[in-house]
Formats: structure tokens, sequence, C-alpha cells
């Protein structure tokens, strides 16, 4: 396990702060469902989204948690539950918002990422917690 500045829960009481400011209806509906708690956050912040992202976007991601600015992994996971929104909210189980999250196409990453970082980048914090 890689550690950051931050501990993970710092970072998933970050995310769901920062998920509920840009999409409270997404945010609503996730914790409703009880899908909130059990994303895999620790796995995402922990690992940096290495077993998620494609490796030519990760670059851009781990330059920032390298250079001190881990919170940025925050705004990449809103961007990225933001983008599914409409396939989280078709589904119930916590199984399939997994399954969701597990099979995002290839050619969403750019997206993804790019908003994330733009997000933190706007977000005036871009500096360690």
């Amino acid at each position: 396990m890689w550690e950051t500045e931050m501990e993970s829960s710092d970072l998933k009481t970050k995310f769901v702060f920062c998920l509920k400011n840009a999409d409270r209806e997404l945010h609503d509906y996730l914790l409703y469902t009880n899908a909130l708690n059990n994303l895999p956050f620790f796995k995402w912040f922990n690992q940096c989204f290495s077993d998620l992202l494609p490796e030519m976007h990760l670059e851009s991601v781990w330059d920032k948690v390298i250079a001190g600015s881990s919170i940025v992994l925050v705004y990449v996971a809103v961007a990225l539950i933001v983008d599914q929104k409409q396939y989280l909210m078709a589904v119930k189980s916590k199984d399939g918002m997994y399954e969701i999250l597990q099979n995002i196409p290839i050619g969403a990453f750019m997206d993804i990422v790019t908003r994330g970082i733009r997000d933190w980048s706007v977000s005036g914090y871009c500096g360690p917690p």
C-alpha cells in the first residue's frame, strides 16, 4: 500500500463533500442506496487509481500526487462517478454499481482525468492539505 500525505478516510470525507457540491442528485441517490459507503474509495486512493486508469492517463494524476497534492485523487474520483451517473442511477444494487465502475470504456478516461484535474486546479486547492 502506498501512503499519501492524507489518510484514505480523509480523502473519502472530502470526496463525499465534493460530490455533494458537484451533483447533489447523484450524491443523494448513492446515499439512499447505501452505495456511497460501498464505493471502492480505499482501493482507488491507496492505489492512486492504478488498478482502474489506463497507464497513459495515470501519469498526469500521479504527477500531482507525487508533487504533494493527493487531493487530486478526490477530484478524479468525483469526475469518475459523475461521468457514470446515468448508469449508476439505473441500477439499485451495490454489485451492479461496482460492475459499472469496473467496466468504464477506455475512451471515457481521458475526459474523466481531464475534468478531475481541471476541477482540482480551479478549486484553488493545489497544495498539500
